[in-house]
């Protein structure tokens, strides 16, 4: 596997003249390269996952208004457009670690490292949110306080994932560090603040897919439109859950990116975050959505009048 930290036969691309940024410097993260590999088509591919997850928070947005339909569909549409805006953020906070050199400007360094500290365990938050929101979008029928529940999910989803990261910052100050050229939490602290929150949230969002499962399927579906939302209820929640595990699976990739410096994790990560992006877009993207773009897209045709 293609070693991407500094050795005598890598060539690097100049990406910025900033004293924070690497300029051709052996010593750069940016463009590592053994002759036969590069991690740009990877940083791409984190790129065009961003981009495909702007364009569901603008469907959900702008299509899908959150003032449209009962209390539960308005919750859920809120959840799901601040899901993707954490993971968006995630993503743009690790690349700014990848490519800032971390051994030049330290403080720097760790104020990426604790901002993308933040950022993941709040993807894995509004996860566990976004589940609970399908639960009394799907199973829960009677009306709900949609400002009081949109106010306390947003209180949970900004607060809690922050509290791993104060208590690391009063534990160990210097636990935020460079690690092999990438801003990132030091190996010793990274199972016990990150990995086990982290998978302590999907434990809950999982529970949450096997209840809403369960119940689904144990529905009376006589007539046919009770199977078509047996259905969709169903496959909403399976891509969900199929989102986390990606999102699971991008984070596990990028710290073994800095802790076995290898470049393969960092294609896996991309790829994993890529998917998470997919996922999404495929399960919010309906007919109804589709049909609007079109609209936005097509040129109106013209019409002439005689006169």
């Amino acid at each position: 596997m293609a070693d991407i930290t500094h050795n005598n036969n890598v060539t690097r691309t100049t990406y910025n003249s900033s004293n924070n940024l690497c300029v051709g410097s052996d010593d750069c993260p940016g463009d590592r390269s053994d002759g036969t590999i590069t991690v740009i088509p990877a940083t791409v591919v984190v790129i065009v996952a961003m981009v495909i997850e702007l364009f569901v928070i603008l469907t959900i947005t702008f299509i899908r208004k959150l003032r449209v339909g009962r209390p539960q569909r308005q919750l859920a549409k809120f959840v799901q457009v601040l899901h993707c805006c954490s993971h968006i953020s995630s993503l743009f906070v690790y690349l700014l670690g990848f490519y800032i050199d971390g051994s030049n400007n330290y403080i720097l360094c760790a104020a990426i490292a604790v901002i993308l500290h933040y950022f993941v365990l709040m993807t894995f938050v509004w996860g566990v949110i976004e589940m609970v929101t399908n639960y009394l979008l799907y199973i829960i029928f009677h009306g709900l306080d949609f400002n009081g529940l949109r106010w306390k999910f947003l209180l949970i989803g900004s607060v809690l994932p922050v509290l791993p990261v104060i208590v690391l910052l009063s534990f160990q100050l210097n636990s935020y560090n460079t690690i092999r050229d990438i801003c990132w939490i030091r190996p010793n602290y990274i199972y016990y603040f990150l990995f086990i929150p982290a998978g302590v949230a999907f434990t809950l969002s999982f529970i949450g897919f096997a209840i809403i499962f369960v119940i689904t399927t144990r529905m009376s579906s006589m007539t046919a439109p009770a199977r078509t939302t047996k259905k969709r209820i169903l496959t909403r929640i399976t891509l969900l859950l199929a989102a986390l595990i990606f999102n699971g699976l991008s984070w596990s990739f990028g710290y073994l990116v800095s802790s076995e410096d290898c470049v393969l994790f960092y294609y896996l990560m991309s790829v994993s975050a890529l998917l998470y992006g997919l996922v999404m877009l495929r399960k919010y993207f309906d007919p109804t959505s589709r049909l609007f773009w079109q609209n936005i897209l097509k040129p109106a045709p013209q019409t002439t009048t005689r006169v």
